[in-house]
């Protein structure tokens, strides 16, 4: 256990999970309150640069750091496994590393636990902290090595993800013929038009890289290395078959929300397992989630929004403890999103609108990575006060302002139905 001594009457904050998300409430609360964080890495992550690291353009530990550095003022506990609840009694029990068990109890709980991609075991580990660090240092060196032996790579999943990866690696291993499927919706249907349309031209200059849209690519049966495109219709393309060394999965992501089933909070899960929260990103009394284990827009399962709820999460519970103002209704900010291809090139989306491209969205990343990891001064807090250049659908403001999660609410059933059908091969526009 690591932190500091704090008075016996502090209000008790306890997080689950050392995020993205999980360190903005700890950084925000740690001078007020008795901030615990249980992790089961004891790290945080820079999850935006996990590929390069999987890649072999940065090394593992450059993306990892201790919590008890970004937030010393906290508690950290690192168990081994993801802990239990009480939740009548407002305790949380975990298992330490040395095979003990000790509860903690607290005054108001935040889940922040983040996301995953169960198929990717090595995406998996960067995104959720689910490994310790030495085990995620270990897997992205395996997975370097296993890239630079290989000869041919399939990458499933054409959203930021798998662009990204597949960016990281054509130029990393040039030897490697990289094929990406980018499935019904396309390439990087979340993006504006013209980053797109520069991520298409680099593709076309890169010799190693095959892009494959509209085709849905499953597995044939028995084989991990054997893969078939289909139509939305399920008949296999002629000439598609396709063998690979490795293989990638970037779609289907799943909520770190398991260990919660058996508990009060098991009844405001999606059906995805996400958990639904109110105006204010509370579960229930006392609870809260923020980050990728909140049900949200498929277009908000990033970083900068992690921070952002985070942000509001934290004033929330300063004003439930103070008896203050409560802040807005949470609103989420203009979408920033920058696009790495390959290590000198990328562009940089706000909203539907790409403001920067070239070399400089390299240069950007790094700096915004650089002062988060030593410092914890997240820039997004300023583009959280810029104006939206998106008109948003009705649709997709229902769905954000939904709070109800006791029964049936039509603007959530509505958006699920057409979410769906854009997975039978629907055209939504949000």
């Amino acid at each position: 256990m690591l932190g500091r001594e704090v008075r016996a009457d502090s209000r008790k904050v306890v997080i689950l999970g050392g995020g993205f998300a999980g360190c903005q409430v700890a950084h925000d609360l740690e001078h007020e309150f008795e901030v615990t964080i249980i992790d089961t890495g004891g790290g945080f992550t820079h999850v935006p640069d996990a590929l390069k690291a999987l890649a072999g353009f940065c090394t593992p530990e450059a993306n990892h750091v201790p919590l008890v550095k970004l937030c010393p003022l906290s508690t950290v506990q690192i168990v081994t496994r993801m802990p239990e609840l009480a939740l009548e009694a407002k305790v949380v029990i975990i298992e330490t590393t040395n095979g003990g068990a000790a509860q903690v109890p607290y005054d108001f709980l935040v889940v922040a636990t983040g996301s995953s991609y169960p198929s990717c075991a090595a995406i998996r580990c960067a995104d959720d902290g689910s490994m310790v660090a030495t085990d995620y240092h270990q897997l992205a060196r395996q997975e370097n090595a296993r890239m630079s032996q290989a000869k041919e790579a399939l990458v499933i999943g054409g959203g930021i993800v798998g662009m990204e990866l597949v960016s990281e690696v054509a130029a990393r291993f040039p030897d490697l013929h990289v094929t990406l499927v980018a499935g019904r919706s396309g390439l990087l249907p979340e993006c504006p038009p013209m980053g797109v349309a520069r991520a298409r031209r680099w593709i076309a200059r890169r010799s190693n890289v095959r892009l494959i849209e509209g085709l849905r690519c499953s597995a044939d049966e028995g084989s991990t290395t054997a893969f078939t495109c289909e139509t939305k219709a399920g008949h296999a393309e002629s000439g598609l078959h396709i063998d690979c060394d490795l293989c990638y999965t970037c779609v289907g992501i799943v909520p770190n929300s398991s260990f919660l089933r058996g508990t009060e909070l098991e009844r405001r899960f999606s059906k995805k397992g996400f958990l639904h929260t109110d105006e204010h990103l509370r579960v229930m009394p006392d609870v809260w989630a923020c980050g990728d284990v909140r049900e949200k827009l498929p277009e908000q399962f990033l970083a900068s929004f992690a921070h952002w709820e985070g942000e509001h999460v934290s004033e929330v519970i300063r004003a439930t403890a103070t008896g203050g103002a409560m802040p807005r209704p949470y609103r989420p900010a203009p979408r920033f999103a920058a696009v790495s291809l390959g290590p000198s090139d990328g562009f940089l989306a706000y909203d539907d609108w790409t403001v920067c491209w070239g070399r400089l969205v390299p240069l950007i990343k790094f700096m915004i990575k650089f002062m988060i990891m030593r410092f914890w001064l997240p820039t997004m807090r300023i583009m959280r006060w810029m104006p939206h250049l998106r008109q948003r659908s009705p649709l997709a403001a229902s769905f954000q302002a939904s709070s109800d999660c006791t029964r049936p609410d039509p603007a959530r059933a509505s958006f699920q139905q057409c979410f769906q059908g854009q997975a039978r091969g629907a055209k939504v526009i949000l």
